[in-house]
């Protein structure tokens, strides 16, 4: 990999990690989703063997891949190594509506048609640039509907909060400390600083 594909890795994840704050605060967001999340327990290796929830195994295969495109390996683990395909799958099966759920579907099944119309090959077969063009062009409409943007806005809201509330977006891609000495309104910061996270369950 050069230099520079791996530092736009590095910007993404940064600004991943601000969508991670943001996500506190969408508006399907519950005690509910939060008590799921620390509920679920990733595979290993995030390996898809077999269907989901509510999931098909090859709608899994897909997610993973877009997973570890949203949030690709840097030196943490990306998303689709830590299971958020897994953890989306049993969020929207225990948390839901089946409208969220028709959603996700929806989009999943319009990236693996964009694949095999443009790359001639399902979404988890397509090569790193191939994955990352096709879903920075749903997220910038080029060809694409308000409603499809919309779909993928929510599924990668999911991602990331999955990747955020695992052991590793917790404890390596957020600082953590224990006890905070006492409040302080401003402290040192620069764009290579990470946000703050919990280690309330690890």
């Amino acid at each position: 990999m050069n230099n520079q594909k791996a530092l736009s890795r590095r910007e993404l994840l940064r600004h991943c990690k601000d969508a991670a704050i943001a996500a506190t605060a969408v508006s399907w967001l519950s005690t509910q989703h939060i008590a799921s999340a620390f509920a679920y327990t990733p595979k290993q290796g995030g390996e898809v063997t077999g269907k989901g929830k509510l999931l098909s195994f090859s709608q899994l295969k897909a997610l993973q891949a877009i997973a570890q495109t949203i949030l690709p390996a840097t030196d943490t683990p990306g998303a689709g190594d830590l299971d958020c395909h897994g953890f989306v799958d049993h969020q929207l099966f225990t948390c839901h509506t089946e409208d969220q759920q028709g959603a996700v579907k929806e989009i999943l099944t319009e990236i693996q048609r964009i694949s095999v119309n443009q790359g001639s090959s399902s979404f988890e077969l397509l090569n790193e640039q191939q994955r990352y063009d096709l879903l920075s062009g749903i997220e910038a409409k080029q060809g694409y509907s308000d409603t499809q943007r919309s779909q993928f806005k929510f599924l990668k809201e999911l991602v990331v909060f999955g990747y955020f509330t695992s052991q590793v977006g917790a404890t390596q891609a957020l600082n953590y400390q224990a006890v905070p000495g006492g409040y302080k309104g401003s402290i040192p910061a620069d764009e290579n600083t990470k946000s703050w996270g919990s280690l309330m369950s690890y």
